[in-house]
């Protein structure tokens, strides 16, 4: 029993690889439809919890390493102010924190394998728990262990299907984990099946779908995906690019994080202002923190009297921006700074119209070590970012306005309160791999799908895009400063 255990040990690490071509680390999507098969195959045969322990790891092992190998990639430790000795404790500490979070994640997945092997192997609840109880653990491993970011959600991976991924509308990523892992544990079932047969290979699979046990079954799970399809064609049928009639425009960036702080990177932002502007553009969205020197006391409504970075000539530019937006009064310009409010600073959204301040977003989840220190532990960081209200009055007139700063795009729990248009400025270039800025872009398209929403994500070092409420992404940019002009 042993041996053949041992011998057998390819088949979960053979889904551990397809899951990883299936991730945007191999890019290969269209296998996930049975990435899984090999290793639900192979469950059942399982007899002892080490067993079902390291058949579980060699297959979650190389997926999640897939999803986290890009965080290991961080360009420098920006956040903290520390000697050349304390910096490199922070990018030891930092790469031993990934590795944790990629075992954590790895290791998550034994969990619900230990409870489904209590499940009788041949009928449909074997496909049903694993679906449920794999959903639910993923989600217990996001709120508890992972600060509520959805990281490595096997959901994700259906991002990119036609209809099926419309189910996200209505029970989120966690629900398109249920449906991808109940269609590879039902497709191995089928197999288990198929091969306690003992006649021909036509009467077999006979049997194994409309046997006299089975047929039932069947129709069931047909209606299921049937059910989906359909849904997911009615969504798409009403995906349009045009519902909110404004023009809006995406500003695309490659300009370095330490070359943001001088006068070039401002008239480099500013001309591709102009350049939205000029194609009559309504509302213009910068990327995450491109004007660091622009700190602004949201009391007084104007620059800060302290700034954390400073710029010798930042007033003269504030009151050129100033000028730019009273010369073109119909037109929000969505600005991603920092704001100060008495004690707190904050990582904000400011709607400009007219030269005027209109609403602020606050961003509600800081991340944690970085924009502010958990547990009270001393450790110091560049700047401590308070978090915003949860709910909170984002508008243009009388649209409701979402928002997403950065890393929140990959929180599930955050509501965008039934706003029709999402606002999601970011700075990608501090991590470094293209498969980071494709698992962000996922992540983008997962929020539009779940929240029913267009999305507009301008990028410094990513992908900037537009997307529409089904998913869809209108257009998008990445390397090179630019801008994208379109109408929603």
């Amino acid at each position: 029993m042993e041996k053949s255990f041992l011998s057998s040990l390819w088949l979960p690490f053979f889904s551990g690889i397809l899951l990883l071509l299936a991730t945007p680390y191999g890019g290969a999507w269209p296998v996930a439809a049975f990435a899984l098969v090999p290793f639900f195959v192979h469950f059942s045969t399982l007899r002892t919890r080490r067993q079902i322990v390291i058949s579980s790891m060699l297959m979650a092992t190389p997926y999640c390493f897939a999803e986290g190998e890009s965080l290991y990639h961080l360009a420098g430790t920006w956040w903290v102010s520390a000697s050349a000795t304390g910096t490199m404790m922070i990018s030891v500490t930092y790469t031993i924190g990934v590795s944790i979070l990629i075992l954590i994640g790895a290791s998550s997945y034994f969990a619900p394998m230990l409870f489904w092997a209590k499940i009788k192997r041949t009928s449909l609840l074997f496909p049903l728990i694993a679906a449920l109880s794999i959903a639910f653990i993923e989600f217990i491993r996001s709120v508890v262990f992972f600060a509520g970011y959805s990281w490595g959600t096997m959901g994700y991976l259906l991002v990119d299907t036609m209809y099926v991924r419309q189910i996200a509308s209505v029970i989120g990523v966690y629900g398109l984990t249920f449906i991808l892992v109940f269609w590879n544990a039902w497709i191995a079932l089928m197999i288990i099946r198929y091969a306690k047969e003992k006649g021909s290979y036509i009467e077999n699979v006979r049997a194994v779908f409309f046997g006299e046990k089975y047929y039932l079954e069947t129709i069931v799970v047909g209606l299921l995906f049937v059910f989906i399809a359909l849904f997911g064609a009615y969504r798409e049928s009403f995906a349009t690019s045009e519902q909110l009639h404004l023009r809006v425009a995406v500003i695309s960036s490659i300009v370095r994080t330490e070359d943001s702080i001088n006068e070039e990177s401002y008239h480099t932002y500013r001309n591709l202002m102009e350049e939205a502007l000029s194609k009559g553009s309504t509302l213009i969205l910068t990327p995450e923190n491109v004007f660091p020197y622009f700190v602004i006391d949201e009391s007084r409504r104007t620059l800060a009297s302290r700034q954390p970075v400073n710029l010798p000539n930042a007033s003269a530019l504030w009151e050129d921006f100033l000028t730019l937006s009273r010369a073109y009064p119909k037109t929000t310009f969505a600005l991603a700074v920092h704001t100060i409010s008495g004690e707190k600073n904050y990582n904000s959204i400011l709607l400009y119209q007219n030269g005027v301040l209109g609403d602020i977003y606050h961003k509600r989840k800081p991340i944690p070590f970085t924009e502010f220190v958990p547990f009270g532990l001393p450790m110091k960081i560049f700047e401590t970012i308070s978090s915003g209200a949860n709910v909170q009055d984002f508008r243009i007139g009388e649209m409701l306005l979402g928002g997403y700063i950065c890393s929140e795009v990959g929180i599930t729990p955050l509501s965008v309160h039934g706003a029709k248009l999402i606002l999601s400025p970011s700075n990608d270039s501090v991590l470094v791999g293209n498969t980071i800025l494709l698992l962000e872009h996922q992540f983008a398209q997962m929020r539009a799908l779940e929240s029913d929403a267009f999305m507009l994500r301008s990028t410094k070092g990513g992908i900037s895009s537009i997307i529409d409420p089904s998913g869809n992404t209108i257009e998008s940019m990445s390397g090179q400063n630019g801008v994208i002009v379109t109408d929603i």
